[in-house]
């Protein structure tokens, strides 16, 4: 009951802070009025995860600040993982603050949410213009036109595959994946178990190499080398960071040389 207290009076000031009745929410979620009025004055026992979830889209504001997943944690509950989730207020800082080196924010379905200048640089695309199903790096790497198909040498395809399929592994009954995979194989016209099967992915292993070499193609230069890695989100468990660490000092020059202030862009 102390849980549902504190998260009773959050939900209620969040509607407030909206401007919104009790009635002008209960509608949006969808739900009664007087079983709204019972969970903002913590007179139920327990609130039903999926519940908490629309509650919370309805104020958006938990959604992408993660603190929806704070209510989760505390009910006991495992946190709301999916594609395309609101970003958090302040991503662009988030992604910005590993420059000079190339940074994406990518979520749970391998979308790339958004990215820093430098690697709108490495990408060679302004932030914001991969949309759809081509903003996914199945896509971005397994497509003849896709900006990570050259990036990586074809010795790693395996290694890719993997990184790719590895977060994966435990929501392989999600309806959103299921939706994101059937998608994905219609978009590039061939089924993961194919693409596994071509490179020789047999099994996923133990764990997966987050390590992985990459290489820049400079027009008329020979290709700067980086390794990625990745960086939590807090609160957030359906994004992470994916950072390019020059792996030589040519590929740290270019980093370098190519700094400038941060654009004002706005979301997508």
């Amino acid at each position: 009951m102390p849980h549902n207290v504190g998260i009773g009076h959050r939900i209620r000031q969040l509607r407030e802070a909206n401007g919104w009745s009790q009635q002008q929410l209960a509608l949006k979620i969808p739900l009664s009025q007087k079983q709204l009025s019972r969970i903002e004055q913590a007179q139920v026992s327990s609130i039903d995860r999926q519940l908490l979830i629309r509650i919370a889209e309805a104020l958006d504001v938990p959604v992408a600040s993660g603190e929806l997943n704070q209510w989760l944690y505390t009910l006991g509950y495992r946190p709301h993982i999916r594609p395309l989730l609101p970003l958090p207020p302040k991503h662009q800082e988030l992604v910005d603050q590993f420059m000079p080196y190339p940074a994406t924010l990518l979520d749970i379905g391998w979308f790339a949410r958004w990215w820093n200048p430098a690697m709108e640089r490495f990408y060679n695309l302004p932030n914001g213009s991969l949309i759809g199903l081509d903003a996914n790096l199945f896509v971005q790497y397994f497509m003849p036109h896709g900006v990570m198909h050259r990036a990586y040498p074809a010795s790693h395809t395996a290694s890719v595959i993997i990184r790719l399929l590895w977060d994966w592994a435990p929501y392989e009954q999600e309806p959103w994946l299921l939706a994101l995979k059937t998608a994905l194989e219609a978009y590039l016209g061939i089924s993961l178990a194919a693409l596994r099967e071509r490179h020789q992915v047999k099994t996923m292993p133990p764990s997966p190499n987050f390590v992985v070499p990459l290489s820049l193609h400079v027009p008329r230069q020979r290709p700067l080398r980086f390794r990625s890695f990745q960086v939590p989100v807090a609160h957030r468990p359906d994004l992470k960071i994916t950072v390019y660490e020059p792996a030589d000092q040519r590929a740290e020059d270019w980093c370098q040389a190519h700094q400038h202030p941060v654009a004002d862009h706005s979301p997508r």
